[in-house]
């Protein structure tokens, strides 16, 4: 009898430990950011290449889903993009999209500035290009 209390006890141990952290992380799960990127960010841009231009952006923050357009200069293989994000803590990643163009985009956040880099899929003559960019406010 003895033994079938102690195994019935940890039992009830192990579920309650694992009810606890299943609803920690739920309740984490849905928290704002604390950073919001809405409004205007202009900047520069820079291929391995050594190609460069300027950037401009005008971002819209819903929860962590950040969406907007860029304009983008000096580029041999499009002149703006529609951008798809996701903000996690101070992680940006998400792309850029311009026709068949898509380009890979993650960079840290600040309050005011954006670092990060990208990559270009298959793009004719922008194919497999990669570079860092910044941006600021």
């Amino acid at each position: 009898m003895s033994a079938r209390l102690l195994l019935l006890s940890f039992g009830l141990l192990l579920l309650s430990a694992c009810a606890g952290s299943s609803g920690s992380v739920t309740e984490s799960a849905g928290t704002t950011p604390a950073i919001d990127l809405s409004g205007v960010w202009t900047g520069r841009w820079m291929s391995i290449t050594g190609v460069s231009g300027a950037t401009k952006s005008n971002l819209t923050q819903t929860g962590s889903t950040v969406t907007g357009d860029f304009v983008f200069t000096n580029s041999p293989c499009f002149a703006g993009a529609k951008f798809d994000g996701t903000l996690v803590g101070s992680e940006l990643t998400g792309t850029a999209t311009a026709g068949g163009i898509v380009v890979t985009m993650s960079g840290t956040v600040t309050e005011n500035a954006i670092n990060g880099t990208y990559s270009v899929g298959q793009a004719g003559a922008c194919s497999n290009d990669t570079g860092t960019f910044t941006s600021s406010r």
